[in-house]
């Protein structure tokens, strides 16, 4: 009996010790994965120098004009780094060479221009201040998945997989937040893990930021909104490319962020079968990008605040709300829509984050439609 006993010590010593080296190794390759960035020295200038930061694995947003570079890089503060251009005429060649190697289509005596190059989202500002300014956000260190997200703390594991079988099953969607709030982001590697490839998913951006056409050219199909050209004609608006997607048969359709009448196109578009749908939209709770959409459909057409109310809460499930503090993203709460009456939605927060910033269950039970929803998959 002891030979018997002490051989099952040793083997669970030995296991337990394994367990422990296993996970050592692997908060070891995400403490790497994940590390604190360090700020490299860019000693290029003009147009090679912001390409140059661009290549920077950390780095989250580059700020530049007239004799101030700014960087952040994640989960960093800004910092003011070695200028790329002296003045105004070197902002403004720097523009021209932008605006020329991402074959953008817009009248460049335009005051603002949002254009889209490798890794990266720009935005310029031409009459706007009193010099000229490039603003770009980088993709290239974004998380690319909910397991990347939940390394960083985003959200809990268990709330991860839970979204991700609500929308697996059908529940459409809301992803809310502030600017750089993370909500592409979020968006992006959410419907990553929820939809599948058998299913074929429509993307609708005025810039391209999704990765999803990207990691599934053979399902989704990726439109992009584009401005008039120097004669006026071109245009393609993001409410155009909702309402065409509603032919292209698709199973899911997913817009980068809803600003305007694409709203009601979207919500359409659950109405003719594209449930599991999802998009983002600027907010600073869930209850404010709900009364955002609705008013975004009221200004497309919709009949009335009480009609447009309904919609809204028949077709959307769920608002999942970001925010971020210190550098650092999360999931602030988690909204469910169970209804609505007399022109008000109706619903209550099932997750919400603490002092912790980590959102736990707020002992609101799901409706039961979600739970047969989440029970189902």
């Amino acid at each position: 009996m002891s030979v018997v006993g002490n051989g099952h010590s040793a083997d669970h010593r030995s296991s337990a010790d394994a367990a422990r080296a296993a996970e050592d190794a692997a908060v070891r390759a995400l403490s790497r994965r994940f590390r604190a960035p360090t700020l490299p020295e860019i000693t290029q200038r003009g147009l090679s120098g912001l390409y140059a930061w661009l290549e920077v694995p950390d780095l989250s947003d580059i700020s530049v004009w007239p004799r101030v570079t700014r960087v952040r890089l994640i989960g960093q503060p800004w910092v003011r780094v070695r200028e790329l251009v002296e003045d105004a005429e070197e902002c403004l060649d720097l523009i021209r060479h932008l605006l020329r190697d991402a074959d953008h289509l817009g009248d460049p005596s335009n005051g603002t221009h949002e254009l889209a190059l490798p890794n990266a989202r720009v935005t310029i500002y031409l009459d706007w201040a009193p010099w000229p300014a490039v603003v770009v956000r980088s993709h290239r260190s974004r998380p690319a998945s909910m397991e990347d997200l939940v390394a960083l703390g985003t959200l809990p594991a268990e709330l991860a997989d839970e979204l991700v079988r609500a929308l697996s099953a059908g529940s459409s969607a809301l992803v809310s937040g502030a600017t750089g709030s993370g909500k592409t982001t979020f968006l992006d590697a959410w419907c990553l893990a929820a939809i599948g490839e058998d299913e074929q998913t429509i993307t609708i951006e005025d810039t391209y930021e999704l990765s999803l056409a990207t990691a599934r050219p053979a399902s989704v199909l990726p439109f992009l909104a584009r401005p008039a050209n120097v004669e006026g004609a071109g245009e393609r608006s993001m409410a155009l490319l909702a309402r065409g997607a509603l032919r292209g048969s698709p199973d899911r359709i997913v817009v980068g962020e809803c600003r305007g009448p694409e709203a009601l196109q979207m919500l359409r578009a659950m109405e003719s079968g594209a449930r599991g749908s999802a998009g983002s939209i600027h907010s600073d709770s869930p209850e404010a990008a709900l009364e955002k959409m609705c008013d975004y459909i009221l200004e497309a057409g919709g009949r009335s605040v009480e009609y447009v109310a309904r919609m809204v809460a028949r077709h959307i499930r769920l608002v999942v709300h970001l925010e971020v503090e210190d550098g650092r993203h999360y999931v602030s709460e988690v909204y469910e829509v169970t209804g609505a009456e007399d022109g008000r939605i109706h619903g209550g927060a099932l997750w919400r984050a603490g002092p912790d910033r980590v959102a736990h269950r707020t002992g609101v039970a799901p409706s039961p439609i979600l739970a047969r929803k989440l029970a189902a998959r």
